[in-house]
């Protein structure tokens, strides 16, 4: 299902990408870089797409992403956030 994920978004390296922060649902600070096409910079959303919903949680991944040269940094699968976090 997709959805977008609040984040804060800064300048990435290059001017074609963004650097995304974002808290999971055990507090954890998540950082990564994404194309700027991704992200809607004004409202501070990530488009992502949610795997499974337990709680107040849901397991999202941001479609085509991990790649050589974008993703969460450390984050090979879904990252756990909580749903007030999202907007459907």
């Amino acid at each position: 299902m997709p959805a977008f994920l609040k984040c804060k978004v800064s300048p990435g390296v290059f001017n074609h990408e963004r650097s995304i922060s974002i808290v999971t649902s055990d507090g954890q600070e998540v950082l990564g870089f994404f194309p700027a096409q991704t992200i809607d910079e004004e409202k501070q959303l990530l488009k992502v797409e949610i795997l499974e919903t337990r709680d107040n949680q849901c397991l999202i991944r941001v479609p085509g992403f991990p790649s050589a040269a974008y993703g969460f940094i450390g984050i090979t699968s879904g990252i756990w956030v909580l749903k007030d976090t999202l907007v459907l």
